[in-house]
């Protein structure tokens, strides 16, 4: 039996076990090597930028989805950025 991974489902798969380095990384590898990035990805991408609070880089993603990919974003896109700007409470 073959098992083909796709670049969201590792990316998000990365992210969901805490590894959003790794995740983020996934995506600018993918960029690089000419991958097509669609709306599934950008999730991914940003929910590591959450995961990791990494506001800048969040909006970088959230920005160059529209921008470069003219991706609109959707619900899951902008809960993830509510995420990202989201403080827990003490």
């Amino acid at each position: 039996m073959t098992v083909l991974w796709s670049g969201p489902t590792m990316i998000n798969g990365s992210t969901e076990h805490g590894h959003c380095k790794e995740a983020i990384d996934l995506v600018e590898k993918s960029v690089e090597g000419g991958h097509e990035t669609d709306d599934v990805t950008f999730i991914g991408v940003l929910g590591a930028c959450s995961h990791a609070g990494l506001i800048d880089l969040g909006f970088h993603y959230f920005n160059l989805m529209s921008r470069k990919y003219h991706i609109n974003p959707g619900k899951e896109h902008y809960g993830c950025m509510i995420d990202l700007l989201s403080v827990p409470g003490d």
